[in-house]
């Protein structure tokens, strides 16, 4: 169904992993593959698990982000969501939602501010979104 967006994820986090074992100092690139990574999963979920057609996608997408403030908003909310039906202790849901929304601002940092984005933020991205991705689909058939 969305294998694709599946294989882009794991394209995008091993990106990530790559730039940081090179030191090659390209760490804003890397927070955005790092999140990308995630963001392509989550969507992947949506078509696979929740059934969602691309269409269903786009209608039920842009009405919850204008309500939820963008889109990125809107798909993080509504996997959290599947994640406290799922998620029993709301362990899990918790870590997801406190991870990937730093991850979000970090990505923002990197992709739209004037700051260098060094190797350590960048190792924590990578970390923070296999972290992700593991729970995603410890919970989420993918």
């Amino acid at each position: 169904m969305s294998t694709h967006l599946n294989l882009k994820s794991e394209e995008n986090l091993r990106l990530a992993n790559r730039i940081i074992s090179e030191k090659s100092g390209h760490y804003s690139t890397c927070v955005h593959c790092a999140y990308y990574s995630c963001v392509q999963l989550m969507l992947h979920i949506l078509r696979s698990d929740f059934n969602k057609s691309d269409e269903q996608i786009d209608e039920e997408s842009k009405n919850g982000s204008k309500k939820e403030g963008g889109f990125h908003n809107w798909i993080i909310n509504n996997i959290n969501q599947a994640f406290f039906v799922k998620d029993k202790k709301y362990i899990d849901s918790r870590d997801f939602a406190d991870k990937i929304n730093a991850l979000k601002w970090l990505r923002i940092k990197a992709d739209y501010k004037n700051m260098e984005i060094n190797e350590k933020k960048a190792k924590r991205a990578v970390e923070n979104a296999g972290s992700i991705n593991l729970t995603l689909k410890k919970y989420f058939t993918t």
